[in-house]
């Protein structure tokens, strides 16, 4: 039984107030979010390689909760997962140098193998009834001009039904991101693991699962980025979040 399912029994029931709907909005969004981390969370090796891949939780939150005692919870359960993004958000998720983008963001910028600068660019697109959020890495080379051949980008947004309006966007919680594989001039390919972060983390590592770090780069509370040679990745692929005094705060298998 899926999320919406769950809360459904609740349809017939009167409303209670309006501290009810805003409930039942905040937990269908972050249900919405909870199943697709259980689709998608065991697939980070099989699709890594998309160029457009929605976006996979880094590390769960919690259980999901149904609220008891509102009508507003039926009219928040129209929501569904978006399947084609917003025109702004197709743009920036093709775009090789995605910090260009008008209404991005750039996030993060740490230096990258061979030279190259990485990127970390959010970007959020909203309509009267859709919402995107999206998050990109860009390579950039040291002549300053993108350094890959077509765009790095996750997405994941919300649709309400006809006449009705998506809820305003959440704040983040918990770190989501992806896998790309980037070939470099020398040959050499590359696992980039990057996203979205989260209030608190101060640095990203990726460890084996004896716990020796194999690569560490700063984060902050809005992206990160890390990478390690491909032919390394099986054997150091633990993904760790820490804070400032180094304990950490999230972390995720990306082997399991």
């Amino acid at each position: 039984m899926d999320a919406l399912e769950q809360l459904s029994q609740y349809r017939h029931i009167e409303p209670v107030d309006d501290g009810v709907v805003a409930a039942a909005v905040e937990t269908i969004s972050a249900a919405a979010a909870a199943d697709h981390r259980r689709a998608t969370a065991r697939t980070w090796l099989a699709s890594r390689r998309r160029r457009h891949g929605r976006r996979t939780a880094i590390a769960c939150g919690g259980a999901l909760v149904a609220l008891a005692g509102g009508g507003g919870i039926a009219a928040a359960a129209g929501l569904f997962d978006s399947a084609t993004p917003l025109p702004q958000a197709q743009l920036f998720q093709s775009s090789t140098d995605p910090a260009k983008v008008p209404g991005a963001t750039l996030r993060l910028s740490v230096p990258g193998p061979e030279g190259v600068t990485l990127q970390v660019v959010t970007d959020h697109a909203t309509a009267v009834d859709q919402s995107d959020t999206c998050v990109a890495l860009g390579i950039i080379g040291p002549d300053g001009r993108p350094a890959a051949t077509h765009g790095y980008a996750t997405c994941s947004g919300l649709v309400a039904p006809p006449g009705s309006t998506v809820p305003p966007q959440q704040p983040v919680t918990t770190p989501s991101g992806g896998v790309e594989t980037w070939k470099a001039p020398s040959g050499v390919n590359y696992d980039l693991i990057f996203g979205q972060s989260a209030p608190g983390i101060a640095q990203v590592r990726l460890v084996s699962r004896d716990g020796v770090v194999e690569a560490s780069e700063p984060a902050n509370a809005h992206g990160y980025v890390v990478f390690i040679p491909s032919a390394r990745f099986t054997s150091y692929s633990r993904l760790i979040f820490t804070d400032t005094f180094g304990k950490v705060v999230f972390s995720e298998d990306l082997n399991s």
